[in-house]
């Protein structure tokens, strides 16, 4: 993590990088397609990925 935290830039040259939202879960938006933007310790593996996106 110290090498990432002491880059000026960070760019993605192949595949995806995802980025996790660290504030608390809540609902989507209304016309959001996911159920849930946010953490938490109670989501399963597809529920953290679709809540990760776009952020």
């Amino acid at each position: 993590m110290k090498e990432l935290a002491g880059r000026s830039s960070l760019q993605v040259s192949d595949g995806e990088l995802t980025v996790l939202r660290t504030d608390a879960r809540q609902d989507a938006y209304p016309d959001d397609d996911r159920k849930f933007i946010g953490f938490h310790t109670e989501h399963t593996d597809d529920q953290i990925g679709a809540a990760s996106l776009r952020w």
